[in-house]
């Protein structure tokens, strides 16, 4: 058995992916996420409940009456399926070129505030970029909250060791 196969502790290598670690894999989702991604998924959530029904009821018709199409078109003249196929699929994303704007907009009127506050929460979990163990040391924590720092995490490790 190769040494990387055999452990599975935090920073050692991934069997799939030698050049990555387990740590690496775990938080990639969260860091491969296009900028605006995540603040565009939550404002999602803002949209008034009638227009996202409105926005599904639109999609299924058109899945709906678009299958409708086909097998009829497929009866009279199989070559057009690709045709209503395509034209099925630009309605399709005419809609969701509807939902991307209105998303914007949300964005635009009432997000400043939460992309602030998920910048501000990125900035702090990932500076520069990296996950905080990588680039913050325990001299950064000493500066910022002082000598009695070890002190309060060591009283802290202990009574959370108690309680467990």
């Amino acid at each position: 058995m190769r040494p990387s196969a055999s452990r599975h502790v935090h920073g050692s290598p991934c069997r799939r992916h030698p050049s990555t670690s387990y740590h690496d894999r775990a938080i990639a989702p969260q860091t491969q996420w296009k900028p605006g991604e995540l603040e565009a998924r939550l404002v999602r959530h803002e949209l008034p409940p009638e227009t996202v029904a409105t926005l599904a009821t639109l999609r299924s018709g058109i899945e709906e009456q678009y299958g409708r199409l086909l097998e009829s078109v497929v009866k009279i003249d199989p070559t057009l399926e690709r045709t209503v196929e395509s034209a099925r699929n630009a309605a399709l994303a005419g809609a969701q070129t509807i939902e991307k704007k209105l998303v914007a907009s949300l964005k635009r009127l009432e997000g400043e505030t939460l992309v602030r506050q998920i910048a501000r929460a990125r900035a702090a979990v990932y500076p520069a970029g990296q996950p905080q163990e990588r680039v913050l040391t325990i001299a950064s924590f000493l500066i910022r909250y002082g000598p009695d720092l070890v002190d309060a995490l060591e009283q802290e490790v202990a009574r959370w060791a108690g309680a467990s």
